[in-house]
């Protein structure tokens, strides 16, 4: 996140009541594979006041696919087949 890995919480403090945040979420893929269930984000917004959890947490769904049966993926492009010729070229 932000360059960084998303290994646990991040907090942003000192934001204001009509500022907004910015941030970058940067998924990568693994040393195998090319299709992979979507990731959940959750969101929290922490007052200190005594709200309902669900008026401060928002969840998300990361993902670039939808198949023919609705299932969502995160899908990496495949690397072209390397290309072989039989003889010299020149």
């Amino acid at each position: 996140m932000n360059g960084g890995e998303l290994t646990g919480p991040h907090e942003y403090k000192g934001i204001g009541a009509n500022e907004a945040l910015y941030t970058t979420l940067t998924v990568t893929r693994g040393p195998s594979g090319y299709k992979f269930p979507p990731i959940e984000v959750g969101l929290r917004h922490g007052t200190g006041c005594e709200v309902s959890a669900s008026e401060t947490q928002t969840e998300a769904e990361i993902y670039n696919h939808i198949d023919d049966e609705g299932k969502k993926w995160i899908l990496f492009a495949q690397p072209c087949p390397m290309v072989h010729f039989a003889g010299d070229l020149f």
